[in-house]
């Protein structure tokens, strides 16, 4: 771990990054706001500033949501998460402005991964194995990662991470480290029971093994984490997954599940389509679908599948019902350029770095499968989504920059 910090180059800016990555990842210390004002003020002191396409397109993201508190009905729910979403958008621009070194990214994937591993991975672990603390059997930790669904869809992202850092480091003891993550993220994603988070786990799996270079290698190494998740993972979880079949039509969609969450979740996608309708340009305000939801779909009858103050359960119908049709689309925009940068930047260098290239992909799959559990769960919120925008963009350019350019 020592050597992931020779060589780096240090600034007050890229200090306090790496401290707010440590601080929102394990909650360990309460100096979230601190560490980012030390981040912003080291920001001063480079010597140029840069705002990619990406992050311009993720202030017009902004900027449409600031413009749409002037008509929700909630304002003192929007203007709190408009802060919030304006907070995420600077650390952004902090981030691609200090990781400008491969050494840099290097080093914060390093930290941003153990720390993910040494708490919310850890604690749900022991939680589930020792305490046998689970949520009707599902895993969780703390914080944002007591919901099942979202600490999934994050062990995702760092999956992501582990395997690129496998390809890429020459280190005997980090390539170990990086199979034993993958094996113990996959089996934490298993854990939860997530379906959303399976079925992004299934698409990563679909990619990565499409597009590794060594069919029979990326075979191997998928049979290895898909047998640990086996000998783990209780019945109960398999159970739940094969459930998905009956989510291809209505009419079988109440027998996925006992508890009656996937048939609950069709009729809150039916009430966000009636709050779509009615909101069309601004949507309901930044952060304000619960308090909508419980408007249009009050809590009149008990046995109701319609529960008041819920959430979307999806990403894209969230955005679209709290920004609008315009919110969306610059949504999707901002994800779209750092993915088509990324697929540049990895055809560019694939010839002269394959390993590099072979990065840039898991990056990319850990991205896509995050984004495919999006259909199922609302992820828009999350800081980590942003932060592995400015990951994927930053690896794309750095990569092409140094292999490419000799820069």
């Amino acid at each position: 771990m020592f050597s992931a910090f020779h060589g780096v180059e240090w600034s007050l800016g890229y200090v306090s990054l790496l401290l707010w990555v440590v601080v929102i990842t394990t909650y360990a210390l309460p100096i979230g706001d601190l560490v980012m004002g030390g981040a912003l003020i080291g920001l001063l002191f480079e010597k140029r500033m840069r705002v990619p396409g990406f992050l311009a397109c993720f202030g017009a993201f902004f900027v449409w949501s600031l413009m749409g508190l002037a008509g929700t009905a909630y304002p003192a729910v929007v203007r709190e998460e408009i802060i919030t979403l304006g907070k995420i958008w600077l650390i952004g621009l902090v981030a691609v402005n200090m990781l400008s070194t491969p050494k840099r990214l290097r080093l914060l994937l390093f930290v941003f991964l153990v720390c993910f591993a040494l708490y919310p991975a850890r604690g749900a672990l022991f939680n589930y194995f020792l305490a046998g603390y689970a949520l009707f059997g599902r895993a969780l930790w703390n914080y944002i990662y007591a919901n099942p669904n979202d600490l999934a869809a994050l062990a995702l992202l760092q999956l992501s991470t582990a395997v690129g850092l496998y390809v890429t480091e020459r280190s005997r003891l980090y390539k170990l480290g990086a199979i034993a993550s993958s094996a113990v993220l996959t089996l934490l994603i298993v854990l939860t029971q997530s379906r959303a988070g399976f079925i992004g786990l299934v698409s990563f799996g679909v990619l990565f093994l499409v597009g590794h270079r060594k069919k029979g290698q990326a075979v191997a190494g998928l049979i290895v984490v898909a047998a640990v998740a086996i000998m783990f993972a209780p019945s109960s979880a398999w159970e739940r997954f094969a459930g998905l079949r009956f989510m291809g039509s209505t009419e079988t969609i109440a027998q996925m599940d006992e508890e009656g969450s996937a048939e609950q979740r069709f009729e809150i996608w039916k009430t966000a389509g009636h709050i779509i309708a009615d909101h069309p340009l601004f949507g309901v305000g930044w952060g304000a679908y619960p308090e909508a939801n419980a408007r249009y779909a009050p809590v009149n009858d008990p046995s109701s599948v319609n529960l008041g103050a819920r959430d979307t359960h999806s990403t894209y119908l969230n955005v679209l019902a709290v920004t609008g049709f315009p919110g969306l689309a610059f949504f999707l925009a901002m994800i779209g350029m750092v993915l088509l940068q990324a697929q540049r930047a990895r055809r560019a260098i694939q010839a002269v770095a394959p390993e590099r290239a072979d990065q840039i992909y898991y990056a990319q799959l850990g991205l896509i499968g995050f984004l495919v559990a999006g259909i199922f769960g609302s992820y828009a919120k999350l800081t980590f989504l942003y932060l592995q925008l400015v990951i994927v963009w930053a690896m794309s350019e750095l990569h092409v920059r140094t292999y490419l350019h000799g820069a």
